[in-house]
């Protein structure tokens, strides 16, 4: 008697916030693995910026999105994806071009958000920091789930979907993640991060910036220009009190990972 091949009708199968969690996490791995092959050798490209300047972007980028939304677009079908880099000479409308996959989700409005590598600027200067992957999910119009992976550590920091808790894995460590929680500190023991140079901001802005003892309110400052999801990581963890940057372009991909910063 012949056995009949059954196919196995996943749909059938359902899936649950963990699932989906682990899913993520592995298209951030996948991501940083292309960052890394090509941290050494490189290509740079322009491209027109959000803010109508010149923006540059790598290969690198392009590589660690496309490994991102493979993943994504061959396990939660339906499930619509928004990225950063669009593709040369696209001719959608400026507010939909960065839509790579409509959501098609029946009853649900599911997106999530890819930004193949978060700063790109200290990748070009082969720095051996402020480089990260970082993925976000929001359902209905609310952020749900945030992931921040740190590409030259390997250092990750996610709240998942339907979780109640924001987790912290360093490498080898895979199974043993720990909860962070964000814990105020007095200002005057604590850093301000600047994403911008000192002299870009007021004087009023910059007398804050020096120790106590100088009229300010902080300890100390330090400027930092790579991933602005690293930097936010920090005052997360309380390696700083406060971050503070210019006005600028807002983009789905750059905030909405800091889902984590609400829930923590």
């Amino acid at each position: 008697m012949k056995r009949r091949k059954q196919a196995l009708d996943v749909t059938m199968i359902p899936m649950t916030p963990d699932a989906v969690g682990i899913l993520l996490k592995e298209a951030l791995r996948r991501g940083m693995l292309a960052i890394r092959t090509r941290r050494l050798n490189f290509t740079v490209t322009e491209k027109a910026g959000l803010n109508g300047k010149a923006d540059a972007f790598t290969d690198a980028d392009n590589a660690a999105q496309d490994a991102i939304v493979d993943l994504i677009r061959k396990t939660l079908p339906g499930v619509g994806v928004v990225v950063e880099e669009v593709k040369a000479g696209s001719r959608k409308p400026k507010r939909t071009k960065h839509i790579l996959i409509p959501c098609t989700l029946k009853g649900a409005d599911v997106w999530i958000t890819v930004d193949g590598m978060d700063g790109t600027g200290a990748f070009r200067r082969k720095e051996s920091g402020g480089i990260a992957c970082m993925i976000s999910m929001s359902y209905n119009g609310v952020y749900v789930a945030g992931f921040i992976l740190d590409v030259i550590n390997g250092e990750l920091v996610y709240y998942r979907p339907d979780g109640s808790k924001v987790h912290w894995i360093v490498p080898d460590q895979e199974d043993n993640p720990q909860e962070v929680r964000y814990e105020p500190k007095p200002l005057s023991e604590s850093y301000i991060y600047l994403r911008d140079r000192l002299d870009e901001y007021s004087l009023i802005c910059q007398s804050m910036f020096f120790t106590r003892e100088k009229g300010g309110l902080f300890s100390g400052y330090n400027t930092e220009r790579g991933s602005i999801g690293l930097t936010f990581v920090r005052l997360f963890r309380g390696e700083a009190g406060a971050v503070l940057m210019l006005p600028r372009v807002v983009t789905p991909w750059d905030v909405g990972p800091f889902v984590l910063l609400r829930y923590g």
